[in-house]
């Protein structure tokens, strides 16, 4: 998975597939921003309102659409960096914790509520739900799009957690060191 991000004030970002342009998300109380920049040029082209607690934003060298979920709210938002859009967000049903996209940009993988989620990302249907209860830091996607691993934490510690993508299958679990 690709993904660019930085972490400052609630603050994140993901590049566009060729590198022209930026999605920044500023998550504050007074409300959230949601900008697409030029990165030549370095001016912003479009805003759109944006969440008001912590984000995570995925972005895919294989889509122009980058997903932003926050733990506020119960969707998952998404927008095309090309058409410099909002899609129609993806109702959860629950806090989102993590976001995830795979290399191609084809699926769109959501943790939260109790749930692992997997969504087409360009349509927003989802393709499968599983129970996953555990609180999660982060999701990545191997190369070949074949495996998803999840990064989990709790008070004793982390661990990561591998499935197959395509079934949903856990394939293995071990501590995170």
């Amino acid at each position: 998975m690709s993904v660019a991000r930085w972490t400052r004030n609630g603050n994140r970002g993901a590049f566009s597939p060729d590198g022209k342009k930026l999605l920044s998300v500023n998550a504050n109380d007074d409300g959230g921003q949601v900008i697409v920049w030029s990165v030549a040029t370095g001016e912003q082209i479009k805003s759109f309102v944006g969440p008001k607690e912590y984000v995570e934003v995925a972005s895919s060298p294989g889509s122009e659409i980058v997903a932003v979920g926050s733990s506020d709210e119960e969707f998952v938002r998404r927008y095309n960096l090309e058409k410099e859009s909002e899609l129609p967000k993806i109702e959860i049903g629950g806090r989102v914790s993590s976001v995830g996209i795979d290399h191609v940009g084809k699926h769109l993988i959501v943790t939260g509520n109790d749930k692992l989620l997997i969504y087409e990302l360009a349509s927003g249907n989802k393709v499968r739900e599983q129970d996953f209860r555990e609180d999660t830091e982060g999701i990545g996607v191997s190369r070949d799009g074949k495996q998803l691993v999840v990064l989990a934490s709790s008070l004793i510690g982390s661990e990561l957690h591998v499935f197959d993508l395509a079934n949903g299958e856990k394939i293995s679990e071990g501590e995170h060191i």
